[in-house]
């Protein structure tokens, strides 16, 4: 499995990881569902990822007391 990890300090921190597939027009919440897990801690695991998935973007909305709300964007890119 493949997974992408973010590093925040702050007191009760919470996380919700997103996916944009229009190159960050447009973000949605993930769910533990599909290939996803961890969809609401510090590390989104992916059981798969696919040619469908290649140029996806990925981050996180940090909650809490922390000085960022959302991480840089990540893009998945599939090397076959």
């Amino acid at each position: 499995p493949e997974s992408l990890s973010v590093v925040a300090s702050g007191t009760g921190l919470t996380y919700q990881w997103q996916e944009s597939s229009n190159g960050g027009t447009s973000w949605n919440n993930l769910s533990n569902i599909g290939i996803y897990s961890g969809v609401t801690t510090s590390t989104l695991n992916f059981s798969s990822v696919s040619l469908a998935t290649n140029g996806y973007k990925y981050r996180v909305q940090i909650g809490g007391a922390c000085s960022n709300t959302v991480s840089s964007e990540a893009t998945v890119s599939v090397v076959v």
